[in-house]
C-alpha cells in the first residue's frame, strides 16, 4: 500500500483505530483520516460511522425546545390556529416548510404571514387569533432565530440549522401531544429530505445531530423522493442525490422559489404529478441566470497547500474509493479527505469549454496507472504536457452505462523536487 500517514500519529494508536475497521487498505485509510480528525474513542467513532436517529428520538427533546413543543401542544389541542412566517433565505423558508408539514400532520389549522413578521433570515410561529397584547402585538410562540434556540451542542462548531431546530420543536411538540393522551400517527421522518435540505443551505457543521439528520434526508431524498427533487434529480442526470449535488446544484434552483415565499416553496414541493414536476423544474431552469447563486461554504481546505495523506496512484482503485464513503456527507465540519500523490506525470491536457473558462481535462500518470482528472483556475494555468508535479485531489468513482473508473478533482499542483523527478523518470524507463 502507498499511503504514509504524517508522523503526527503514533504507530500504537493508529494500529488500534484501523483495528476497529477490519483488512484493507480503504479501512486503513478511514481509520487514519479519523484519528487524524479526532475521532479515536470507540463510542464516538462508532456515533460518526452509523449515524441513527433512533436515539435521539428516544431521547427527552434536547435545545431547550420543550418549552415550544408545550405551547404548540396546548394551541393544537385548543385548535387554535397558527401562522408560520419565514424570511428570504432559502434555509428559513426551508425551516418554514418543515413546521408547515408537520403542523399539518398533526391536523393544525396554520396560515402563513408575511416575511416582515419574520424578520430578513429567521422563522416565527405565531398564535393567529389571540387577543391582542396591549402594544398590539400577538404572543410569539417560537421564534427559531432566537439565540437561545442556536446553542452550541457538543462542542463550538456544532450548531443546528433552523430546519434542525424546526424538526426538534416538532418532535417536542409530537412528545407533549402524546403525553396528554392525545394520538399522533404522523411519522416525522417523512421530513427529514427537507431538513437535509435547510441543513445544507445553513452551511452548519456536519456534524453530531447535523450529521445524523442529513444522513437520514439524503436516503430519504434517494428512495423516495418528492416530484419535484425527483424532476430536478432527472434533469441534471444525477444518479443519485448527494450532498456535493445538494450544495453545488439543486439549492441555488430552489433559492428563486424561496424569495418568492415560503407558502410557494411549501406549495411546490408538496405532492404533484410527474408532470407539473418537470414542468417547474423546466420554469426554473428558464429562469436561473437571473438568479443569485446560493453561498454555501462546500469542503474548506485548511492552508495553501494542506492535505490529509500521501498516496500513489495505483492506490486508487474503485474499491479503495468506495470504501471512504463511511466518511460521507461531507460539508463544513466534514470535508471531503484531500490526498496527495507526488512525481506524477502530464501526459495530456484538454481544455474545456470557452476560452477563458480555465477549466481542464488532465491525464496523469504515475508507476504505469493512468487516471484522469479535472483540473480548474490557477491549476491549468501551471500545468503542461511533459511536466512532472506533485498534484493534490479529492477522488471520486464515476459509472457510467455499467463502466467504473476513478477520477481527480484537482485541488493543487506545483513543481515535483527535481531530485525525485529524475528517480522517477528513471524507474518509468527501466519498466519500459
Amino acid at each position: 500500500m502507498g499511503w504514509v500517514a504524517e508522523e503526527e500519529s503514533t504507530p500504537a494508536d493508529l494500529e488500534a483505530v484501523a483495528a476497529r475497521y477490519g483488512a484493507g487498505s480503504a479501512s486503513r485509510m478511514v481509520a487514519y483520516l479519523l484519528y487524524r480528525r479526532g475521532w479515536r474513542e470507540s463510542e464516538a467513532v462508532r456515533s460518526f460511522l452509523q449515524p441513527t436517529l433512533a436515539a435521539g428520538m428516544r431521547q427527552p427533546v434536547r435545545f431547550g425546545l420543550d418549552e415550544i413543543g408545550e405551547v404548540l401542544a396546548g394551541a393544537l389541542v385548543g385548535r387554535r390556529r397558527l401562522a408560520i412566517a419565514a424570511g428570504a433565505a432559502l434555509d428559513a423558508g426551508l425551516a418554514a416548510v418543515v413546521l408547515a408539514e408537520g403542523l399539518a400532520g398533526f391536523d393544525a389549522n396554520i396560515c402563513w404571514e408575511a416575511a416582515a413578521a419574520s424578520g430578513a433570515d429567521g422563522v416565527s410561529l405565531r398564535l393567529a387569533d389571540p387577543p391582542a397584547a396591549p402594544d398590539g402585538t400577538r404572543l410569539v410562540v417560537a421564534d427559531l432565530a432566537d439565540p437561545r434556540w442556536r446553542q452550541e451542542l457538543d462542542g463550538p462548531s456544532a450548531c443546528l440549522g433552523l430546519s434542525g431546530l424546526a424538526w426538534y420543536a416538532l418532535l417536542a411538540t409530537r412528545q407533549s401531544l402524546r403525553a396528554r393522551g392525545v394520538s399522533v400517527s404522523f411519522d416525522l421522518r417523512r421530513l427529514l429530505d427537507l431538513v437535509a435540505l435547510g441543513t445544507a443551505a445553513r452551511a452548519v457543521p456536519l456534524l453530531n445531530e447535523n450529521r445524523v439528520l442529513v444522513t437520514a434526508g439524503l436516503a430519504r431524498m434517494n428512495q423516495a423522493p418528492r416530484p419535484l427533487l425527483a424532476a430536478l434529480k432527472d434533469t441534471l442526470m444525477h444518479r443519485t442525490i448527494t450532498m456535493r449535488g445538494l450544495i453545488g446544484q439543486i439549492l441555488p434552483r430552489l433559492e428563486g422559489l424561496a424569495r418568492r415565499g415560503p407558502s410557494l416553496l411549501h406549495a411546490l414541493l408538496s405532492p404533484c404529478t410527474p408532470d407539473e414536476a418537470r414542468g417547474v423544474v423546466a420554469t426554473m431552469e428558464l429562469a436561473r441566470a437571473a438568479m443569485t447563486p446560493v453561498r454555501i461554504a462546500g469542503n474548506p481546505i485548511e492552508g495553501q497547500g494542506s492535505y490529509d495523506a500521501d498516496v500513489s496512484l495505483a492506490d486508487l482503485t474503485p474499491r479503495f474509493v468506495d470504501g471512504l464513503a463511511v466518511l460521507e456527507p461531507h460539508g463544513v465540519g466534514n470535508p471531503a479527505p484531500v490526498f496527495r500523490a507526488c512525481a506524477v506525470r502530464v501526459e495530456g491536457v484538454r481544455l474545456l469549454g470557452e476560452p477563458g473558462t480555465r477549466l481542464a481535462k488532465l491525464r496523469l500518470r504515475q508507476d504505469g496507472r493512468t487516471v484522469g482528472a479535472l483540473a480548474r483556475g490557477d491549476a491549468v494555468d501551471t500545468v503542461f504536457p511533459g511536466g512532472v508535479v506533485d498534484v493534490r485531489f479529492r477522488v471520486t468513482v464515476a459509472r457510467w452505462h455499467g463502466q467504473v473508473r476513478t477520477e481527480l478533482e484537482v485541488i493543487g499542483l506545483s513543481p515535483t523536487d527535481s531530485s525525485v523527478q529524475g528517480a522517477d523518470s528513471k524507474s518509468e524507463n527501466d519498466s519500459l
